[in-house]
């Protein structure tokens, strides 16, 4: 492989955050889509888990135009990519003028999955008429935690039962591709069971995880699913006694692809969370993630917003291949995926 097709690999694995909605602030973002082309872009308010920040969401129509601008700054169809969970995790605000949405615990405790599919097909329809294709849901955490500050502090899961769970996250997922809307499981091995806040530092889960929160992959998988999975910042000392889940080959390749066989997309958790930015160097970061096997390097870009961060994580991947600490095959076939899922998900070409 060529030194320019290397680069254009590791671009896409490349799905970040960028500050900015309309005019002259978006003049970074455009510009390192034209140079890097990354994978994708993903979306946030003012309201980041990482604190305040400026965010890329004021209302339906200038989504809508930030999204067609996005797009037709690359030359590959770009993943557009927003947290749409519903409740209190919905990046499109009631305030901001987009619909009311409700929570996953709401929709579990309503136990009536035609309810849950209309709820996540009318989210899926408004992504697609603003131009997001990628929607970072559903949550299929078992909600043992209703405390967690992360996760049921916000009532993001459907229910403890897993069996509750697969039914709703089921339906959430067919509502989404009745509108060709990409959904993404998460937070894989399991998040529900903890006790703390990845966004915050490292969340160890050795002693309250259970094999019983694997159900909702064993059970979506082995029917069929293969779009998305995310992977949660969780270290379980059982399985990888270094490493959280998204830098542990134990956990993605072995896991994840070996003993549940999925084919699709493995996403990294937001790498700029207090459970790697601050126990892992960024180039370390990296090797650890692609060589676990993720395919999409998803980094927020928020507090601190780095402007150079695009361009410099692809140079680092280079130098990582240099160096042997990882292998061009890695990048190829996290490449492959991509384009194999973009061309099942978006027009092909777009872009000018």
């Amino acid at each position: 492989m060529t030194r320019a097709t290397l680069r254009k690999m590791a671009g896409q694995m490349l799905l970040f955050g960028f500050p900015g909605a309309r005019g002259e602030e978006l003049n970074g973002i455009l510009d390192d889509i034209k140079k890097y082309k990354p994978g994708g872009v993903w979306l946030t308010d003012n309201n980041s888990p990482l604190g305040e920040t400026r965010g890329n969401i004021s209302s339906p129509q200038q989504l809508r135009e930030l999204c067609r601008r996005l797009q037709r700054a690359s030359a590959i169809p770009l993943f557009i990519a927003i947290d749409a969970e519903g409740g209190q995790v919905i990046r499109l605000r009631e305030h901001a003028g987009f619909p009311a949405t409700v929570s996953a615990r709401y929709l579990g405790r309503r136990d009536d999955p035609r309810l849950t599919f209309r709820h996540y097909e009318a989210i899926a329809r408004n992504l697609r008429a603003l131009g997001v294709n990628f929607n970072l849901a559903p949550v299929v955490d078992l909600d043992l935690r209703p405390d967690n500050p992360a996760l049921g502090g916000k009532e993001r899961c459907f229910s403890p039962e897993a069996e509750k769970v697969i039914a709703h996250a089921r339906k959430a997922i067919a509502a989404h591709e009745s509108h060709n809307i990409l959904t993404c499981l998460k937070h894989y091995p399991g998040h529900g069971s903890a006790g703390g806040d990845s966004h915050l530092g490292m969340v160890d889960i050795t002693e309250s995880w259970s094999g019983e929160e694997l159900k909702p992959y064993q059970a979506l998988i082995g029917e069929g699913y293969d779009q998305a999975v995310l992977v949660a910042h969780v270290i379980h000392r059982g399985i990888d006694e270094r490493h959280p889940a998204t830098l542990s080959s134990a956990h993605v390749r072995d896991g994840l692809r070996k003993r549940l066989g999925f084919t699709g997309l493995i996403l990294s958790d937001d790498l700029n969370m207090g459970a790697i930015k601050k126990y892992y160097s960024h180039r370390e970061m990296l090797a650890l993630a692609i060589n676990a096997g993720v395919d999409v390097l998803v980094h927020s870009n928020l507090n601190p917003y780095e402007g150079d961060l695009m361009g410099r994580t692809v140079e680092d991947i280079l130098a990582l291949i240099d160096e042997g600490r990882v292998k061009a095959e890695m990048i190829e076939q996290a490449f492959n995926r991509i384009i194999t899922r973009k061309k099942a998900l978006l027009s092909w070409p777009a872009g000018e």
